[in-house]
């Protein structure tokens, strides 16, 4: 739907990056911190999504992780 959305934010003065949502249409954001660095988030529908990231130095092993639950899990 129109309301939902996902972005990527990068966080300078931390060399980090945070996954972004709205549920509002962009009237407010939350953010989720995860151990992995978050590069791109794909959604093709509210439920269905992808993102791509990498570990923390020293490891630096690239991912993909899945949700079908909207990024719940």
């Amino acid at each position: 739907n129109g309301d939902d959305g996902w972005a990527v934010l990068f966080l300078q003065n931390q060399n980090k990056n945070l996954l972004a949502h709205t549920s509002d249409g962009g009237s407010t954001w939350t953010t989720e911190r995860f151990v992995w660095n978050p590069v791109s988030v794909d959604f093709v529908d509210a439920s269905h999504g992808w993102a791509t990231g990498d570990d923390p130095p020293p490891l630096r092993k690239d991912g993909v992780w899945s949700t079908a639950n909207g990024g719940r899990t």
